[in-house]
């Protein structure tokens, strides 16, 4: 079983249809949902819940960047970058964490950027939510141990 969130239905239906090419018995469940708007990740999880009662994995890979000087940036855009990069994947984690623990073994997988480590010009604000989610779970994983839920940070 997987399941799918993206904030466009185009992007959910064609993802969908990958997974069933791969495997043409698995159920997708798939839910419109953009999370950083706390009320909808809430939402998706209603409908989780009553769909399944665990969850093995999640990965979180919602990010969106800049390509400019940040005195040039309005500042609603590095807001907007921290509400997604960080904020809502903090989100997704607090409201999966349930059913993680509903099965041993978990795991968490968070898709960060090579940004997250070392960073570069023009992209300050998506470095900061990037350095920000590599604190977060490094910390997050000290406190899940003794649930046996894993975390995974990839750096693209």
């Amino acid at each position: 079983n997987v399941i799918i969130c993206a904030r466009r239905d185009e992007m959910l239906s064609n993802v969908a249809e990958e997974c069933r090419k791969i495997n043409d018995s698995v159920k997708v469940l798939k839910v419109k949902c953009d999370i950083a708007n706390e009320s909808e990740v809430s939402q998706m999880f209603e409908i989780i819940k009553t769909t399944f009662d665990r969850l093995d994995c999640i990965i979180l890979n919602a990010g969106v960047s800049m390509g400019e000087q940040f005195e040039d940036t309005d500042y609603s855009i590095i807001k907007k970058i921290m509400d997604i990069n960080y904020f809502g994947s903090t989100n997704v984690t607090h409201k999966a964490l349930p059913l993680l623990k509903n099965n041993k073994k978990s795991r968490i997988l968070v898709v960060n950027s090579i940004i997250g480590i070392i960073p570069i010009p023009l992209r300050t604000g998506y470095a900061a939510s990037k350095f920000a989610l590599r604190g977060f779970f490094e910390s997050l994983q000290s406190e899940l141990w003794k649930d046996e839920i894993f975390i995974t940070m990839a750096y693209p």
